[in-house]
């Protein structure tokens, strides 16, 4: 789903976003829920696990469009296409900071060839 105008992908970004605002609580609730998780069992892990990884997806298809919209901004005046790149370095620099944050944990928890695991949701196995 490609959106096209900024304020379609801020309204996309708002439902995407966790709920664990500021950023900087974000590694002490993800800790706290995935220990509420763990205690669920393997399953529940992998199943928080996956939904870490459709969050990063979900957050690259926006960091797509927000690039789309930056290679083609609305032709309007010159202040009002400024005003859409303050916009778009602005939700930008949201994104990344949670799809990184995800990612790292991803890397850290459920590496695709991990050394030590908590779950097998990102194991590739070779064939």
């Amino acid at each position: 789903m490609s959106l096209s105008n900024i304020s379609d992908i801020r309204m996309s970004i708002a439902g995407w976003q966790t709920e664990w605002d500021p950023a900087a609580t974000w590694a002490k609730n993800f800790h706290h829920t995935l220990s509420r998780v763990q205690e669920k069992g393997q399953r529940a892990t992998d199943e928080f696990f996956s939904q870490c990884e459709d969050h990063v997806r979900e957050g690259r298809a926006i960091l797509r469009d927000l690039q789309l919209l930056a290679h083609h901004p609305p032709s309007k005046g010159p202040k009002q296409v400024n005003d859409t790149y303050i916009q778009i370095y602005k939700l930008l620099s949201a994104v990344l900071t949670e799809v990184f944050f995800f990612e790292l944990k991803l890397d850290e928890y459920a590496p695709a060839v991990p050394l030590s695991k908590l779950s097998e949701v990102r194991y590739y196995h070779s064939i």
